[in-house]
């Protein structure tokens, strides 16, 4: 396998069907001591959050923005939103 001038390599078919790394799926590139490791991206990344979030928020039947946003992100499996207490929740996700 060579790179080429663009810094690109081809990964082979076979480890691009087993690891699903299908044509657009990112990929994170790590310096390791043996040398470069080569790893699928995370799942759910910025741009599939964002599409599921807009998805979710153009659903939702209500003219005030900022209840839309907050019944967006519980749906989302965020129940703290709206937030009334900020002390309070920040004390109940650091687990105090």
């Amino acid at each position: 396998m060579r790179v080429t001038e663009q810094g690109q390599v081809t990964i082979p078919e076979d480890l691009r069907d087993r690891f699903g790394l299908d044509c657009g799926v990112e990929v994170e590139i790590t310096a390791t001591d043996d040398g470069v490791l080569v790893r699928k991206g995370a799942e759910g990344t910025d741009r599939d959050a964002r599409s599921a979030f807009e998805a979710v928020y153009e659903s939702i039947d209500c003219d005030d923005p900022i209840e839309r946003v907050a019944l967006a992100l519980r749906q989302l499996g965020f129940p703290h939103y709206p937030i009334e207490d900020v002390d309070e929740y920040i004390e109940e996700i650091r687990g105090r």
